[in-house]
């Protein structure tokens, strides 16, 4: 079954949204420099993997 481009609109607004606020609870807590080096690691290794599935 395919699902239609409004679900995966809906979904990626969805998604997006809630990243942010569980970015802002998880390193409420951590120093500045921590939580730029943990953001920075997450998209190094996010694109890694994406990179490698195109190959």
């Amino acid at each position: 079954m395919k699902l239609s481009g409004l679900f995966y609109s809906l979904l990626t607004a969805l998604l997006w949204g809630m990243a942010s606020i569980l970015d802002k609870l998880g390193l409420a807590k951590a120093s500045p420099i921590v939580a730029v080096t943990l953001r920075s690691l997450a998209v190094c290794i996010a694109s890694f993997i994406a990179m490698i599935k195109m190959v």
